[in-house]
């Protein structure tokens, strides 16, 4: 089975990654700051509370590998990308939201157009 490990996965983008790869039959484990807020839990999820920045604490919760890892934590160190790239990786952030949300309203656009076209059939049967 695949497995994808969600940093930040009680978050807003976490929440919806999470939503999708379960769709898509991974086995997810997700590491946030905060538990779920009850309305946001998914089933079937290994939730972990532990800040990524404390690599031994993450390093005893976690002992599997994972086949995939998505950080949307918002936050980390990345001194290979020089002074400014923290800067950068934020950036990639922001570009991701946006992906998301085009990906979001093409998909609203589908729905509409086969809703419309099935509206305009039944009206002439």
């Amino acid at each position: 089975m695949k497995s994808l490990l969600v940093i930040g996965g009680t978050g807003f983008i976490g929440y919806h990654v999470i939503s999708e790869a379960k769709i898509r039959g991974y086995k997810i484990y997700s590491v946030s700051l905060h538990k779920p807020k009850n309305k946001r839990v998914h089933k079937g999820i290994k939730y972990i509370k532990a800040d990524i920045t404390n690599f031994k604490a993450i390093k005893k919760k976690l002992k599997i590998n994972f086949r995939y890892v998505i950080n949307a934590g918002g936050y980390g160190y990345h001194p290979d990308f020089g002074k400014e790239g923290n800067k950068i990786i934020k950036s990639y952030a922001l570009l991701f939201i946006y992906v998301l949300i085009i990906c979001y309203l093409e998909y609203l656009y589908v729905i509409f157009k086969k809703l419309k076209r099935s509206f305009i059939l039944k009206s002439f049967l």
